[in-house]
């Protein structure tokens, strides 16, 4: 199995509307992109997609971005994840 953080990854980061070639860590790191409306957010996941044909996307229903004490994006169920915000930037309830 291929890791992720060893694989070519496009993403849109730092609030750029072109999607770069960026790590894995980079996009754990990013505070995420604000889309405009629906069809923005169909048009950026259709590039993703596009670009990234190796990956498979993964949409979380997350009100809250959960991040690790090193302020990676962390996807750990409820269960897992930490009572209390890791960082100030996102906190927890």
């Amino acid at each position: 199995m291929e890791q992720v953080g060893n694989s070519k990854l496009w993403a849109f980061v730092d609030g750029k509307s072109t999607a770069e070639v960026v790590t894995n860590g980079r996009v754990r790191q990013d505070p995420g992109f604000r889309v405009k409306d629906y069809m923005d957010l169909a048009a950026r996941v259709a590039e993703l997609q596009y670009r990234n044909r190796s990956q498979v996307l993964f949409f979380r229903g997350q009100a809250k971005d959960y991040r690790s004490e090193k302020g990676f994006t962390s996807l750990k169920p409820t269960l897992f994840r930490p009572t209390r915000a890791v960082s100030g930037r996102h906190p927890a309830t």
